[in-house]
């Protein structure tokens, strides 16, 4: 079982997908109901178009879809929502590649989100000190070392007072300094920020959020949450939080990602399961691929135990956290 992020064509994380089982959306509808996720759709596929006798009704969170294809003006596979079709959009599923044209109101979901990104033209003075700071955070340097890199940019440091003033973050704590951001955040959070930061800062301020930055952060949190278990032994949940954001940096600048982390003192464990795809950590980041193309064939592949109430309920807590963040307007 899997859950797969429904986006519009304006990037905006419109539904969830679900990728299981019948009986799985009985023990799936009370998690979402509990979850920040409650307001948003869950696509659910049924081949014969019917819900689980035993699931109540109405049931706000789950719509289904049947396997009538739409007359779409491109290749990709397309469905409707069971619903009033002039109300409801088209859903064009597993997209590895945008079309240069879609129909209006469509909603969309697959790969194509982790294509290469492009980052805002204008100049981004805050990069080369998100570089910095980045060996920094995989060094584990003293946090003075890093409040002294991030003075570097004014941009970044508003950006950070920005965060950490969120209700989401700062629960009723205002910072007015660097100083005081990093006291109300602490070292691990303060970490997490600027690893989101990293994602954040390669975009316009009017570009609103990033889907990249989001996807990042599912893949940190899934990591974070398998770190120590069956699925990703003997790796800490911090590391495996990083890994998950370091993951993507290819895509955010372009550059093979062997170029963006060799400099970097990683774990033997992060250095070979990110930039060789080895060990267990190479195997649980081929799940997030999997996952992330909707494939619940190879996720359980590479993952046991993938339908278990455990895991149903780590996908929602991943699915909960990018959208508390996403709500949150701090990134």
């Amino acid at each position: 079982m899997l859950l797969e992020p429904v986006w519009n064509t304006e990037c905006q994380w419109i539904a969830v997908r679900a990728h299981a089982e019948a009986a799985q959306l009985i023990l799936l509808s009370p998690m979402l109901t509990d979850s920040a996720l409650a307001k948003l759709p869950c696509l659910w596929e049924s081949l014969d178009g019917t819900l689980p006798a035993d699931l109540p009704e109405p049931h706000p969170f789950v719509m289904l879809l049947n396997n009538n294809e739409l007359a779409l003006p491109h290749p990709q596979t397309a469905r409707r929502l069971l619903t009033a079709p002039s109300e409801d959009p088209g859903l064009i599923a597993g997209i590895t590649t945008l079309p240069s044209q879609l129909p209006p109101k469509v909603w969309l979901s697959g790969t194509w989100l982790l294509a290469p990104q492009k980052p805002d033209s204008r100049p981004n003075p805050s990069k080369p000190v998100l570089l910095e700071l980045l060996g920094l955070i995989t060094s584990d340097a003293d946090t003075p070392a890093i409040e002294n890199v991030i003075a570097k940019a004014p941009q970044l440091v508003f950006s950070l007072l920005r965060l950490v003033n969120s209700v989401a973050v700062g629960g009723g704590a205002h910072a007015e300094s660097l100083r005081q951001a990093i006291a109300i955040l602490g070292r691990r959070q303060l970490q997490r920020w600027l690893q989101l930061l990293l994602y954040a800062e390669q975009f316009g301020a009017d570009s609103g959020t990033p889907p990249l930055l989001l996807l990042a952060a599912l893949r940190a949190k899934r990591l974070e949450a398998w770190a120590g278990s069956d699925a990703l032994p003997d790796i800490k949940p911090d590391a495996a939080f990083m890994a998950g954001m370091l993951s993507l940096l290819d895509r955010l600048f372009g550059q093979p990602l062997a170029e963006i982390l060799g400099p970097l003192p990683l774990s033997p464990e992060l250095s070979t399961g990110l930039l060789a795809g080895e060990g267990p950590l190479g195997n649980a980041i081929r799940a997030l691929a999997a996952i992330e193309a909707g494939d619940n064939t190879l996720l359980a592949s590479l993952l046991p135990d993938t339908c278990s109430a455990t895991w149903l309920q780590t996908e929602v807590n991943a699915c909960h956290w990018v959208r508390k963040l996403l709500a949150s307007g701090g990134a």
